[in-house]
């Protein structure tokens, strides 16, 4: 099972990377063939992928750390 996160600062900073990196870090075990972040101003977003389908093996992460 693949693994998501995400966080949206209401304060309106922008969102940090090493706190979505963090978060991933913990869900690493849901998703061990790649990760990715995206961050856009207060927002950022973080997944973990598990390719468990011979489809999925085409599929993209957005932005590989």
């Amino acid at each position: 099972m693949s693994a998501i996160a995400g966080l949206l600062r209401l304060d309106g900073h922008p969102a940090e990377a090493s706190q979505i990196e963090r978060m991933t870090d913990v869900l690493s075990h849901r998703g061990p063939d790649g990760r990715a972040i995206l961050l856009d101003g207060p927002a950022s977003f973080g997944h973990c992928m598990l390719r468990s389908t011979p489809e999925s093996l085409k599929e993209l992460s957005l932005i590989h750390i």
